[in-house]
């Protein structure tokens, strides 16, 4: 890269991020983790906007990037932040759901029975979400492999991180193992 990207990060829950928001605020002091100001922010619609990108680097210009649940690549921060680096990591689905499962009983509160989980349809199909801002698979595959800079994967963590790091310049990655539940490391062994 030739000049300093506008980092963005979007967050998919249970897949490592809060992890790399911690990476990322040591190498980059001005990134910011863009925390849930709503009761669901994890619900589709609701997104960090252009508007709101316009408006935070108008009262903070010297903000290097940010990251978070409500970040999109499909909202077009690029119109704001010329030089945006969309970067994510995605999750095996199946390996991926019993976590966020877990996360919503133990750390939300939720007394949600699985097959009510199961049946939300908040939770299906639910990294093309993400990616694409519906469950349209060609959507997704087009916005991973056009505008993402880099795609990790959970599953190979390490290695993604180094290439990540490779690819920003980074000196170094080290990095501690952050929002990791005990019904989670259970689920995955």
């Amino acid at each position: 890269m030739t000049r300093s990207p506008f980092l963005c990060f979007v967050h998919i829950e249970r897949a490592g991020g809060t992890t790399l928001h911690h990476l990322l605020r040591y190498h980059y002091p001005t990134y910011l983790t863009l925390s849930p100001w709503m009761l669901d922010a994890n619900h589709p619609s609701h997104v960090f906007t252009t508007c709101e990108l316009r408006y935070l680097l108008r009262l903070f210009p010297f903000v290097k990037g940010i990251g978070g649940h409500t970040t999109r690549v499909y909202l077009g921060y690029e119109e704001v932040a010329p030089n945006v680096f969309y970067f994510t990591f995605l999750r095996d689905p199946v390996q991926r759901f019993p976590p966020h499962y877990h996360y919503h009983r133990i750390r939300k509160g939720r007394s949600m029975p699985l097959e009510e989980f199961i049946e939300d349809s908040r939770f299906h199909n639910f990294q093309t979400v993400r990616i694409a801002g519906r469950p349209d698979l060609e959507r997704a595959r087009h916005y991973l492999s056009e505008r993402f800079g880099f795609v990790g994967l959970s599953e190979h963590y390490d290695a993604s991180l180094l290439i990540l790091g490779r690819l920003l310049g980074l000196p170094e990655v080290f990095y501690e193992r952050r929002n990791v539940l005990q019904a989670s490391r259970k689920e995955e062994m």
